[in-house]
């Protein structure tokens, strides 16, 4: 079986304890009052008034055609998109973990460096063009690329012009605005403070700083990175999650206290926010839920926003499970794609589905194997690669990460092989034999194997 990936927000999101957000300077926010300073919204840094909204140098950098053109897609993943060219990075395979659970890549904090690639969607051209000590997604800025150094402290930029690549900003990036000038970093100091900053064009906006039992993460929209301020201590002092944005000017929207509709002790399944979707000054946020060590799939609720409207969070729907059923009861599977993406109808009315329209994926086919499908519609899917995925103990192939721009789809396979060893309880473990990263012509099914890494 093909799993989808399910954890790694979540374990990021763990790993997140101990932070505030001090104060919000917020132009557009009306302040609310507030007895607690826990729910104080955050404050844009002493140099706020130094950012322009007019195209600075580095809005004019390598790619900023691109992003003024609206040619960058898929940016903060593993296959970017600007202009006619894709953007992936290879890691060292030393680096990788060679045991596994659920075949998932694990790369470990080695020293050999990883290739950035570069490949041309006119010419079907593969070419190397950076070497980083780098780790994670890769993310699109008007200057060149960024990617998290391997120790999680700081972003690197690769400034495709041939030089080496060089610090860039204090912790490790986490999301990007789509002109690429804004970005949300995150920094995990010496096992117990955390550190969150927000740039524009590179300089320092907003900084968030330490509490005890809070934690945040950030989602994208247009040009605004909302930040979601969570509460880990659900046990002796419950509280709900507040919810704020930042637009390119490092500008504060409080929008107040999100009134869950999961009761307070369902909510430390949550896995903080998963979806932002906006629809001019409509913004629709969806929070999926897990249930226990499994990271079972267990429901969802969506919130409505007027972007830059102070407290405007209103409940639109939600649909959670009995939290007390099992997974089975629930018809639960383990597989992440249960969790509903967001979209609108034709009505403009606010809908789910299973699969993000646009996406690549993993259905059943027979008992041994799975196809590679593209997600067309709203729970609709097209076959790319019938039976493509084997999945047999002694041949068991995993997708990792999937993108599509127009006809051409880029993948990241892992091969593996059962191996009990790596098992933990009821989840099976796997030893991978190599990774692939594979380019697929979704018109005429023609695939290319770009680069074969053995472990």
């Amino acid at each position: 079986m093909v799993k989808t990936k399910l954890l790694k927000s979540t374990i990021a999101l763990t790993a997140l304890s101990s932070l505030l957000l001090v104060g919000c300077g917020s132009a557009s926010a009306s302040k609310t009052d507030k007895a607690d300073e826990e729910t104080q919204a955050p404050a844009a840094s002493e140099n706020t008034d130094s950012v322009s909204t007019e195209q600075s140098p580095a809005a004019a950098g390598v790619f900023g055609e691109a992003f003024a053109n609206g040619q960058v897609e898929n940016n903060g993943s593993s296959f970017v998109r600007v202009g006619d060219k894709v953007y992936y990075r290879v890691m060292a395979p030393e680096n990788v973990q060679k045991g596994t659970l659920g075949g998932w890549l694990d790369e470990s904090a080695g020293e050999a460096s990883s290739s950035i690639m570069s490949y041309d969607l006119k010419t079907g051209e593969a070419t190397n063009v950076a070497s980083v000590q780098g780790v994670d997604e890769l993310y699109a800025v008007p200057e060149g690329l960024v990617v998290s150094s391997i120790n999680y402290q700081e972003t690197l930029l690769c400034p495709m012009d041939g030089s080496e690549p060089r610090s860039y900003l204090d912790g490790h990036p986490v999301a990007v605005s789509d002109n690429g000038r804004m970005i949300a970093t995150q920094k995990y100091v010496d096992g117990e403070s955390n550190y969150n900053n927000l740039y524009v064009d590179g300089n320092e906006v907003a900084k968030l700083t330490d509490e005890e039992d809070w934690g945040y993460s950030f989602k994208s929209s247009g040009n605004n990175i909302f930040a979601l301020k969570e509460h880990y201590n659900t046990v002796d002092d419950i509280q709900k999650p507040y919810l704020y944005s930042y637009d390119e000017n490092g500008n504060c929207t409080e929008y107040g206290q999100v009134q869950l509709a999961a009761d307070d002790e369902y909510l430390t399944q949550a896995s903080g926010l998963s979806q932002v979707l906006q629809d001019g000054d409509d913004v629709y946020l969806l929070f999926t839920y897990y249930q226990g060590s499994g990271g079972y799939y267990a429901g969802y609720e969506i919130h409505k926003l007027t972007i830059g409207k102070a407290d405007s969070l209103t409940l639109v729907k939600a649909s959670i499970p009995d939290k007390e059923a099992s997974p089975e009861e629930e018809g639960v599977l383990d597989d992440s794609n249960m969790v509903p993406s967001m979209y609108l109808d034709d009505s403009k009315n606010i809908a789910t589905a299973m699969n993000t329209v646009g996406t690549v994926g993993a259905e059943y086919s027979t008992d041994d194997n799975s196809s590679l499908v593209f997600y067309d519609k709203p729970d609709h899917s097209v076959q790319i690669k019938d039976s493509y995925f084997s999945t047999t103990d002694s041949n068991n192939q995993f997708l990792n990460s999937g993108a599509a721009f127009g006809d051409d789809v880029f993948l990241i396979v892992a091969d593996t092989v059962s191996d009990p060893e790596q098992s933990i309880g009821w989840r099976d473990g796997y030893s991978i034999q190599q990774i692939r990263f594979v380019h697929i012509n979704k018109k005429d099914g023609k695939e290319d194997v770009l680069e074969t890494l053995k472990l």
